[in-house]
């Protein structure tokens, strides 16, 4: 498979926050959903908004709105600290990419 090396002066925090809060969000979302299954079914004290516990069926899609918003503020924190770092790396030396082109299976 040919690749070929793209050099990239900059990166856009933007780019960096869909990335990394979507990776945070595909990590925490089956735990969530676990976490609101065993809440659902066991009453089990450990999913709590505003000091309440959420119990039964809401106990799903709390903790599902839950991950939502830790996916986005760890994303968040994650990408202004990540940002600094390129932006500081960008000074000394250029980024390198090793892109490689999608297969197409129409020939």
């Amino acid at each position: 498979m040919k690749s070929q090396i793209i050099h990239v002066n900059r990166l856009r925090f933007q780019s960096l926050w869909k990335v990394n809060c979507l990776g945070f969000l595909v990590g925490y979302t089956p735990i969530a959903i676990l976490v609101g299954m065993i809440a659902a079914s066991t009453d089990a004290n450990i999913l709590s908004i505003n000091d309440e516990y959420v119990h039964g069926l809401a106990a799903i899609p709390a903790s599902l709105l839950m991950s939502l918003i830790l996916s986005f503020v760890l994303g968040t924190f994650y990408t202004i600290v990540q940002w600094f770092g390129f932006t500081i790396y960008s000074r000394f030396n250029d980024l390198k990419l090793r892109y490689y082109e999608a297969k197409t299976d129409i020939e």
